[in-house]
């Protein structure tokens, strides 16, 4: 029999399939960025980064929309596995829209200016930006954490305790992007050193 409950479960998972698969693609065209040989293949990949990123929101709020209405079926507001649910997909929202999609926004417009043959330092600053890079890894474990909480609907200190864990792992992923940036930035300084002595 189909009921509204039904109907938005389904509406939900599709919505959590559709989210996972653009994360994916995110994180994938960053990468692809990342080892582009020339800023024509940086920008394909800058172009396809931005979509994803743009995407991103629709697919939360489309996941939101229907957990929101399935959760008020049951009445489950006051537990802690709806609650660090909702909190993790809201920050996984917050993270797309202050960090990933302005930067990739930036990369994007950095490979349009770049040369045809030959990356510039600020196309190369771009596609290793640090930021970036770590909250799409914080996006995807965030939201792995979320699954983990609907499926095994903890209590207080266990809802928590994958909240903050997923969180973690997604921080953690993103130090050699932090260490590979430094690297970039000691290689240009010293470049730029020997230019202008």
């Amino acid at each position: 029999m189909l009921s509204g409950y039904n109907l938005a479960l389904f509406f939900h998972i599709c919505g959590a399939v559709a989210l996972f698969a653009v994360i994916a693609l995110l994180l994938g065209t960053l990468a692809g960025a990342r080892r582009a040989g020339s800023p024509q293949a940086a920008r394909e990949w800058a172009t396809m980064a931005w979509w994803m990123a743009a995407l991103l929101p629709v697919s939360v709020v489309w996941l939101v929309v229907a957990a929101a209405f399935m959760v008020s079926q049951r009445d489950w507001w006051q537990r802690a596995w709806v609650q660090g649910a909702m909190l993790s997909v809201l920050l996984v929202l917050a993270l797309d829209l202050a960090l990933v999609l302005p930067r990739v926004t930036a990369l994007r417009r950095a490979a349009g200016s770049a040369g045809e043959h030959e990356h510039d330092d600020e196309l190369r600053r771009r596609t290793l930006d640090p930021l970036q890079w770590t909250a799409g890894q914080t996006i995807s474990t965030t939201a792995t954490g979320v699954i983990a909480l609907m499926v095994f609907k903890p209590g207080g200190g266990a809802a928590a305790a994958i909240v903050l864990v997923s969180v973690g792992l997604g921080l953690l992923a993103g130090v050699p992007g932090f260490l590979r940036y430094q690297r970039l930035i000691g290689t240009v300084a010293t470049a730029g050193s020997r230019v202008n002595p």
